[in-house]
């Protein structure tokens, strides 16, 4: 009997500018984005309302080997389904931990300062202890220290390293970490303290150009505080060479910084653009609680105002990689960390939850009593249990591989309705974005 196949459910192509087929399945993610020239009678395969007996066309048979083309018994849903279950069930702890609420800026849209809590030698030693008694349960541990600012606590990051390496290291399990941080405190110093302490991600947020920059993201004393924090990453780039350290540069979008991306871009590229440890993660400004937040209100976005800022780039492309904003394409990309089974945020107060905000009162236990949260079988299904029991309607969107229709579990769980931001245009200007940045995956396949 001849085969048939037919349209993978999560294929989709755009066409761009220069009439190439852009091809993307969101179940494979970034590595089957492929760009062809469209008079390859490429679209001719990709009607969802046919099935093709398999034949020698060429052509057919690349779409069937990238998988754009899928036999017509095959169970698309099981597939991811079971790729889900992988992901949210991965066996590295993931933990992180809030070391202070103390912050020395004062940023317009942040409150996290306001409790102004540390975290306290009994918590510090209970987590650690809990990584001793609980190491062999896991393949490896990843941590992200936070705050608040987690650089005011540099003594405690690296007390609390040296322990948990050498557990992990006697345990034979990789260890590695990361830091979110505003950067200001970011010298030298404290980087080459953070190597020896295995941290191989940084994140720094940089709000625009100095001006916007100095308005949003102050010091405590009203100062700005951008010269500084440039002057800290110049430094890393100049005079770190660990190769294996990361630093994305945030950029949390408003109004003012998407009508003047063009420029600002262009002068993190000068700087950033030659060294590739360097990216940038475009985001946009919410409403996270603070009171200032009503100060920059009218200058808060959409996600349609980030499409703008992709084709920004896309016109005037540079080489410093916007690869974290890609990273939504892979599959799981749009899904919140908090719904894997092994990954746990701590408080400075000890408490244990599963989302990075500690006020909204989701906590699952304490530090201190393992057993009412490492053996979370109530509360884990509140989050995650939705990837597994998706609405109809995104049960069947070719989209649902990103998030698992539950790109914030926290607001699942609170019933409250979750804006779907992976829309036809928003993806497809990302894949005309991608593949302007990544000239190699522009192929033909006559």
């Amino acid at each position: 009997m001849v085969s048939k196949y037919k349209l993978s459910m999560f294929t989709t192509y755009t066409v761009n500018e220069r009439n190439e087929i852009i091809l993307y399945n969101s179940l494979q993610g970034l590595e089957s984005v492929k760009c062809v020239n469209s008079g390859t009678d490429v679209e001719k395969w990709l009607n969802n309302e046919k099935c093709y007996e398999a034949n020698d066309n060429k052509i057919f048979k690349w779409l069937v080997n990238n998988n754009y083309l899928v036999e017509d018994d095959t169970d698309e849903k099981a597939q991811r389904n079971a790729k889900i279950a992988n992901l949210l069930e991965d066996n590295t702890l993931h933990l992180t931990i809030h070391l202070t609420e103390c912050c020395n800026f004062r940023c317009e849209y942040c409150n996290v300062w306001e409790n102004g809590g540390n975290i306290s030698n009994e918590t510090e030693k209970s987590i650690v202890q809990f990584i001793r008694h609980n190491i062999y349960k896991y393949k490896g541990v990843y941590i992200d220290w936070f705050g608040g600012e987690p650089l005011l606590k540099i003594d405690t990051i690296v007390r609390m390293s040296k322990s948990i390496i050498d557990i992990c290291k006697a345990a034979k399990k990789p260890y590695c970490a990361g830091i979110t941080t505003n950067g200001y405190l970011l010298t030298l110093e404290n980087v080459q303290k953070l190597i020896g302490c295995r941290v191989v991600d940084i994140c720094v947020t940089i709000d625009g150009n100095k001006d916007i920059h100095n308005s949003m993201r102050k010091l405590v004393s009203g100062e700005g505080t951008y010269d500084v924090i440039i002057n800290n990453l110049m430094g890393i780039k100049k005079k770190i060479q660990n190769r294996f350290l990361e630093v994305t540069i945030r950029v949390n979008l408003t109004k003012d910084i998407v009508d003047s991306f063009d420029i600002f871009y262009n002068e993190l590229d000068e700087k950033f653009g030659n060294d590739i440890r360097f990216s940038v993660f475009i985001k946009k400004v919410n409403d996270w609680g603070a009171e200032g937040v009503d100060n920059i209100r009218d200058k808060l976005i959409c996600y349609t105002d980030i499409v703008d800022v992709f084709e920004k780039i896309k016109r005037n492309p540079k080489k410093l990689s916007i690869k974290e904003n890609f990273s939504e394409l892979e599959f799981g990309g749009r899904c919140c960390t908090a719904s894997r089974r092994n990954n746990y945020t701590i408080y400075t107060n000890g408490m244990v939850g599963r989302c990075e905000n500690p006020t909204n009162g989701m906590t699952i236990g304490h530090i201190n009593d393992v057993s009412t949260w490492l053996t979370d079988y109530v509360n884990y299904p509140k989050w995650c249990g939705q990837a597994y029991n998706m609405p109809n309607r995104c049960d069947d969107c070719l989209m649902s591989p990103l998030c698992f229709s539950q790109e914030c579990p926290k607001l699942v769980i609170e019933k409250e309705k979750q804006d779907c931001i992976l829309t036809d245009t928003y993806i497809k200007r990302m894949l005309e974005l991608f593949v302007v940045l990544n000239e190699e995956r522009s192929i033909n396949i006559e």
